[in-house]
């Protein structure tokens, strides 16, 4: 048993150093293969709906980009607000929502650095990188362990069981890690249901995003397909890149929920496009608001200034 540790223990510490001195390559890899990924996806989606122009709908479009999104980044806000309040840090609502505006414009792209931009701002208040990363993750498995659930309760209102069941297992053993993580940084029980809250309002408004996004492609689908589908984006987001995963997993799930996995792909992409443009304009905005096109300034100044540790002043 002791010898069986040993190699276990050695053969880890290889692969670690073997991913730490190929980082690089290794992310450019990620990043050609997404490319690849979602190109590819969208030309064989486009072939399938040779009349996509012809079934375009602009008016749900315009729905998601307008009302859904917007609605999303301020839910988005409010979890990062309490994701620095139990990290031991405050932030106020503008400066977390300029924050979230930046690092999920990056997510949106084939552009690593969500993440380590978040933990970058909570350092500058004061917090620990074990702390405030231990947190992060922590966050991010209540939103995968509510999104199994969620597509699970929604694959069982249509009888799909077989679906249901392996999801809700993988959501409940999510969940259970989150309860383990929980009682590891001692996080407050009410700020873990605040999170979880946040986390199903942004779940069940991406269901609703995929709903018009399909409509405005001429596919009419309800909720409680879509809903089904939702879990493609946190499983996306183990991917250091997301681009062409969500949108091929949600592809791959669609004929589950009784849709085109074509329509799916589309859905999916549209709703990417939207966001993205939607973040662009809003992040140029508040960029030359503040004085110049100085993101890294902007988002030290968002760290430093506006993320403090409780007792200052936000």
């Amino acid at each position: 048993m002791t010898t069986l540790r040993m190699f276990t223990a050695e053969l880890s510490a290889r692969a670690q150093d073997w991913v730490v001195r190929r980082k690089g390559r290794l992310r450019s890899i990620a990043l050609i293969a997404a490319i690849i990924l979602f190109i590819v996806g969208l030309a064989l989606s486009l072939k399938a709906t040779p009349d996509l122009l012809e079934r375009l709908r602009l008016w749900p479009l315009l729905i998601v980009l307008f009302l859904i999104i917007p609605v999303t980044i301020v839910l988005s806000a409010l979890d990062f607000q309490l994701l620095a309040k139990l990290s031991g840090a405050r932030a106020g609502f503008w400066r977390a929502a300029e924050v979230v505006i930046y690092t999920r414009a990056a997510n949106m792209l084939p552009i690593p650095g969500s993440i380590a931009v978040r933990m970058a701002v909570l350092k500058g208040a004061g917090t620990t990188f074990r702390r405030s990363g231990g947190l992060m993750v922590l966050f991010t498995l209540i939103w995968g362990g509510i999104g199994f659930c969620y597509s699970a309760f929604w694959l069982s209102v249509q009888g799909i069981l077989s679906f249901a069941s392996a999801f809700t297992f993988v959501g409940l053993l999510i969940l259970t890690a989150c309860i383990v993580l929980a009682r590891r940084f001692r996080a407050e029980p009410s700020g873990l249901v605040g999170a979880a809250l946040l986390r199903f309002g942004m779940i069940a408004l991406e269901a609703m995003a995929l709903v018009y996004a399909l409509e405005g492609v001429g596919v009419s689908a309800n909720y409680e397909q879509s809903a089904i589908l939702v879990v493609a984006s946190f499983s996306a987001s183990v991917v250091p890149v997301g681009l062409g995963v969500r949108e091929t997993l949600i592809a791959a799930l669609a004929p589950v929920a009784g849709i085109d996995p074509a329509s799916g792909f589309l859905a999916a992409a549209i709703v990417r496009f939207l966001a993205m443009s939607f973040l662009a304009l809003t992040s140029v905005g508040l960029l030359f608001a503040g004085g110049g096109f100085r993101p890294m300034e902007r988002l030290e100044k968002a760290g430093a200034k506006h993320v403090t540790k409780p007792g200052g002043a936000s």
